[in-house]
C-alpha cells in the first residue's frame, strides 16, 4: 500500500487552521462593532440631554461652562510654572559675566586660599556666604559640593578626606 507523505497532511491542517481563524477574527469584529454602536447611541443620547440642559440653563440666565473652563479654574501637573524664579519675583540679581570675580566657583577659591588648613564642606559653604555670595538656594551646600567636585576634578581644589577641601 502506498504511503501518504507527510507534507501532504501538514498542508491540509495548516489550511484548515486558516479558516478557523477567520471565523474568529469576524466573531470578535462582530462584537467590537455592537459596541461601537452601542456607545455611538449612548453619546447621541448624551448630547440631546447636554443640548436640553443648556437651553434650561440658558432660561435661567446661566450659560454652561465648557470642559476646558473648569480646568482653568486648577492648574495641573502640566501646566506647573517653571522653578526658576523671575526677575520680577524678587530673584537674585544678575551676577557678572564669567570672569568677573562672581561666580560660586571664584567665592570658593577666595574662601579656601584664605584658610591655611584644610576646611569641610560647611565651613566652606558658611565662609562662602560671609564673603558676600548672594544666593536664594534652601541647599546651598550641595551646590557648594557640586562645584568643590567639579573643581578637585579640574585640579583646582584638592580632596583631602571626605567632605574636606584645600587649595
Amino acid at each position: 500500500m502506498p504511503r501518504k507523505s507527510r507534507t501532504s497532511g501538514r498542508r491540509a491542517r495548516r489550511s484548515s487552521r486558516g479558516g478557523g481563524a477567520g471565523r474568529e477574527e469576524s466573531q470578535i469584529l462582530s462584537v467590537m462593532n455592537a459596541i461601537h454602536n452601542r456607545l455611538q447611541s449612548q453619546c447621541t443620547v448624551i448630547q440631546t440631554k447636554m443640548s436640553a440642559l443648556a437651553e434650561a440653563m440658558k432660561v435661567l440666565g446661566s450659560a454652561p461652562r465648557s470642559a476646558g473652563a473648569s480646568a482653568a479654574r486648577r492648574p495641573s501637573r502640566r501646566s506647573r510654572p517653571s522653578r526658576r524664579p523671575s526677575a520680577s519675583r524678587g530673584a537674585r540679581p544678575v551676577r557678572g559675566p564669567r570672569g568677573s570675580g562672581n561666580s560660586l566657583k571664584d567665592f570658593i577659591r577666595n574662601v579656601v586660599s584664605s584658610s591655611s588648613k584644610p576646611m569641610r564642606l560647611m565651613d566652606i559653604t558658611d565662609g562662602v556666604v560671609k564673603a558676600g555670595y548672594e544666593t536664594s538656594s534652601k541647599n546651598l551646600s550641595n551646590q557648594v559640593s557640586m562645584a568643590l567636585a567639579k573643581m578637585s576634578k579640574k585640579r583646582i581644589v584638592r580632596k583631602v578626606d571626605r567632605g574636606v577641601y584645600a587649595l
